[in-house]
């Protein structure tokens, strides 16, 4: 038995003067959290009151919450829940590899979700779907997933089974990971025993990287050992066991996270941040493309590494010269390397945020509304290792006048 779990949301806001943007601040109760129960047998009712206390903590930030628990957890039900989600927790059984029963990872099966296989026919119609069909959630941008109870997903064996080799728990960590990342997910957090409301808080509560909040939460045992994950290229795979305090039968891998280097809790509960445009009038254009360092639209060649370079706005695509900021969407491709791209008003070799994170070989997009600079510009900064490049695409779907 496998027992153990786009874009700054934008608003316009009607007002005498014309429409506004939202802040971040005002826009983060609209965040989406999925919380998902599985089948679990005799053990279900519990995790369902597990995930009724996460909600509870989860309402004090936002009231945008949807509950999937067994014996109505399908999968169709999973995903159609999880579209757009920006925190997804689950609770329930977990199958990964390696494991005792087969020799070979079951992409189908393993390193996912213990669904109900029909709706309504109770906590025992078990069925196990892996990581091809975590890849379908289509995750809100920068999204975090928890996963609370699992075998298997923090490297751990199902209860009984002993202590696994550091380098099978290390396979588990990466390969649980996996599926969740390709649906969008930008940090997998798996919490074997211990309870998730820390998480919850500090990821709303607080402006700081999720690496940091992972290392600041109660059961933080300041044993990690730290790798580049072997299935997930640009992302960091973390293990921390309880060397100290082993269960019965001497295991003590229950803590571990995959995540995006630099990922922050800002991003993930308030999408990219930018700049805010405030006391402006919208005005929509047909969209236009401003920069393509492919063919030398806006900047020739690809941005290095660091290096902030800046591209002309206003008096191009409809642009006027009174513009104050625009919308639109930007787009990485032929990176070199992970990590994220900044657009701003002004250029900076080391932003504190970023507009779009991703990894190598990603072709990803993103919508975003940022101010300009004084002289009608915008600058951007790809952030990644010395000597990465990337290209860069930015079209203008739109623009502020005072």
């Amino acid at each position: 038995m496998r027992k153990l779990v786009l874009a700054l949301a934008i608003g316009l806001l009607a007002s005498a003067g014309g429409w506004g943007v939202q802040s971040a601040a005002a826009a983060a109760p609209g965040v989406k959290v999925v919380i998902v129960v599985g089948a679990t047998q005799a053990v279900t009712a519990s995790y369902r009151a597990d995930g009724d206390a996460a909600a509870a903590v989860f309402a004090k930030y936002t009231s945008n919450i949807v509950k999937v628990y067994s014996p109505n957890a399908t999968w169709a039900a999973v995903q159609a829940a999880a579209q757009g989600a920006s925190v997804l927790v689950y609770l329930g059984h977990g199958s990964g590899y390696p494991n005792p029963y087969v020799s070979y990872l079951q992409p189908n099966a393993d390193n996912g979700m213990g669904l109900n296989a029909t709706a309504g026919n109770g906590d025992s119609d078990l069925k196990y779907y892996g990581e091809n069909y975590m890849a379908q959630l289509n995750l809100a941008p920068n999204a975090v997933v928890i996963l609370n109870h699992l075998c298997y997903a923090s490297g751990d064996s199902e209860a009984g089974n002993g202590l696994p080799t550091l380098a099978v728990a290390e396979t588990r960590v990466d390969g649980y990971a996996s599926g969740f990342l390709r649906g969008n997910a930008r940090a997998v957090i798996a919490e074997g025993l211990g309870s998730i409301a820390p998480y919850i808080t500090a990821l709303f509560s607080t402006h700081e990287t999720i690496d940091q909040l992972w290392k600041s939460v109660p059961d933080f045992q300041n044993h990690v050992t730290s790798w580049g994950s072997t299935q997930n290229a640009g992302f960091t795979s973390e293990i921390d066991p309880d060397i100290a305090n082993p269960q019965s039968d001497g295991e003590y891998y229950y803590r571990s996270m995959v995540s995006l280097p630099g990922l922050t809790t800002d991003e993930v509960v308030q999408g990219a941040t930018t700049q805010v445009v405030s006391g402006a009038t919208y005005h929509p254009i047909t969209p236009a493309r401003l920069l393509d360092t492919r063919s030398g639209v806006g900047l020739s060649g690809k941005l290095v590494a660091n290096t902030p370079r800046t591209f002309q706005v206003t008096g191009r695509g409809g642009v006027p010269s009174n513009a104050t900021g625009v919308t639109g969407n930007v787009t990485a491709v032929n990176e070199t390397n992970g990590w994220a791209v900044f657009l701003g008003p002004n250029p900076i070799a080391n932003p504190p945020t970023s507009t779009i994170n991703f990894v190598k070989g990603e072709i990803l997009a993103n919508g975003l509304t940022v101010a300009l600079g004084s002289a009608g510009t915008l600058s951007a900064t790809y952030m990644s290792t010395a000597g990465a490049t990337t290209d860069l695409v930015f079209d203008v779907t739109g623009y502020f006048t005072p």
